[in-house]
Parts: structure tokens; sequence; C-alpha cells
């Protein structure tokens, strides 16, 4: 009797046994497959001019090894530049993964800029938030713009002020603007201010005149140069009336003998206040001649003399011609 026992308890010791392996092997089985089923993460990162072909992005000469804490790598696929970021066995999250700035990787050259980025969920933009796949997920970006640097300009506004109706030509609600390209590197253009004409002014009150121009550096002459930096300005060209010391001049009346030779003695004076014309004949010099002793001859010469707004007589000059009383038969 007692022999049996041992041996019922052998059987069970070895029943246990089996049940035991039996529970530890399904054990292994199902870690084994818990593992298998948590694939690690990637996000790879590469961009496209296929929008803008003179854009440009290269990577940084100091390329980051992480992002947020995790580990990247770069390779070359197809002869362009390739970025991996391994985010591991990774929990995925609408919250937490953000699709990275491509400048964080690379230089954008000139105006070149991120139009938008292609995901599994359609086009994104930087910064937003992507619902990852477990295993392999890939952000392509678009680029814009140009790898040349954006060209920095001045605006000059020009018109002028002063006189109305005195004057043509640009308007402060009709200015002639001009665009002024500015240094790159140090930010600094030159503006030449045009003349007059070039500028489309034309006086038509000869009794006005320009009198300079008013720049951000004062008041100036057409022909200097003014230094601007970026932004918009205005250029007056300032109109005024002429004093009268400006406008009033004289013609000298020049007379002559009969061979058309000067006579030093004589002279007269034709004082004009404004433009106009002016009519010299024997009426109007005869006085004068006969306090000399002198007469017109031949009689009844008359000549129209023009002072112009350029402060120029037409003719230039008058011959009258005369002869000595005392030889006057």
């Amino acid at each position: 009797m007692k022999f049996a026992g041992n041996k019922r308890r052998k059987r069970f010791l070895a029943v246990g046994l089996v049940v035991a392996l039996i529970v530890t092997a399904f054990s292994i089985v199902a870690a084994a497959q818990t593992r298998a089923s948590q694939k690690t993460t990637t996000v790879t990162i590469r961009w496209t001019t296929a929008l803008a072909p003179d854009a440009s992005a290269t990577l940084k000469t100091d390329k980051p090894a992480t992002y947020n804490g995790y580990p990247v790598t770069y390779s070359t696929r197809y002869g362009a530049p390739f970025i991996t970021i391994d985010l591991g066995e990774y929990n995925v999250s609408l919250d937490e993964f953000q699709i990275p700035s491509l400048s964080t990787f690379c230089d954008l050259q000139g105006t070149s800029a991120v139009d938008y980025v292609s995901t599994h969920s359609g086009d994104k933009k930087e910064g937003q938030n992507l619902l990852l796949f477990n295993g392999g997920n890939e952000l392509v970006y678009y680029l814009k713009g140009s790898a040349e640097p954006e060209k920095k300009t001045a605006t000059v506004h020009v018109y002028g002020r002063g006189e109305a109706g005195a004057w043509t030509g640009p308007t402060q609600s009709n200015p002639r603007t001009y665009t002024v390209e500015l240094d790159q590197s140090s930010g600094y253009g030159d503006f030449t201010l045009p003349a007059l004409a070039s500028a489309g002014f034309s006086i038509t009150d000869p009794s006005v005149k320009f009198a300079h121009c008013t720049t951000p550096n004062g008041a100036q002459q057409p022909g200097t140069s003014i230094r601007l930096t970026e932004g918009t300005y205005s250029v007056i060209y300032e109109f005024q009336k002429k004093a009268p010391s400006e406008i009033e001049k004289d013609f000298m009346v020049q007379f002559v003998d009969s061979d058309g030779t000067v006579i030093p003695d004589l002279s007269y004076t034709l004082h004009f206040q404004t433009y106009g014309t002016k009519v010299i004949d024997d009426d109007l010099v005869y006085q004068y001649l006969a306090e000399k002793s002198y007469i017109p001859n031949p009689k009844e010469q008359s000549y129209r003399v023009t002072y112009s707004g350029d402060g120029t007589f037409d003719p230039q000059e008058v011959k009258f011609q005369v002869t000595a009383v005392s030889t006057y038969h």
C-alpha cells in the first residue's frame, strides 16, 4: 500500500511539471509576439523644388544630432539628402508629434521657404500636429521662393509744391515714383535728384522760379545725391515767386552814325520791370537825343524788344541811327 501511494505522488509531480512547462512556453511566445507587434517608428524628411526650381535648401554645417531627444541620422537617397528621426517604440499620439521646421536641419537660401508639407494625412504646415503610423512616416517639404536674396529698395515720390498754376509736373496726388536699389550689405543707396525737365516739371509763368528740393536731408539742388535706407521718402520741388530785383532788367539802346559807327557818348536805357515787349521808336528817344543835339535819321525808325522769362532780350541789341544837329541839312 505504501508503495502504491508513492507511485501516485510521482505521477502527480510529473503532470505538474508538464503543465508548468506548457505555461512557461506560452508566456515566452506571448512576450515574443508582443515585442514583434511593437514596431520602431521613424519619420523621414526630404524636400523638393518641384514648385519653385529656383528655391534652395542645404543641410546645416552643424547638423543637429537629435530632435526633441530622439536620434537623427543623415543619408542620401537618389542623390538628395535624407533625414531620419528614430522615435523608437513611439507611443503614437496626435498631441505629441509636431511636424519639424525644415530650418531646424537646413539653411534656406534667399527667399526660399516651405510652402507646405506633404504627409500621409494630406498637406500640412510646419509646426502642425501629425498622427504617426507605427513604422515609417515620410514628410516631403515643398519649397517656394528663390535662392536669390530679396533686394532691398527705397521708394522716392517726387512732386512739386507752391505757386499753383505757374508750373506743370508731378503733384502730391500724382507723384513721379523712383525705386532706389540698396546695397545688400550696407543697406544704403544713393538717389540723385533729377533736373526739373527730367523729373517732368515745366515752369509756365516766368515770374515764378524753382527754389530748391525739400528732401529728408534738407534743402538740396537737382544734381546732388541723398543717401537713403529702406523705406518710402518724399522729395518736393519748391516753386516761388521771383523777387522784383530778380525780374527787373535794363536794355541799352546804342546809337550809330550813317556809317554804322557807334557813338560812345550816346546811350539810352530802356528799363523793364517785368517780362514783355517794348517798342523803341523816334518818339521814345527824341527828347533824349534833342538834349544831346542829335536827331533820328532816317525818321520813323522803330524796333520791338522782347524781354523773356529766361532773362534774355530779343533782339540782343538795337542800333538806332542818328545825326548830329550841327551837321544836319
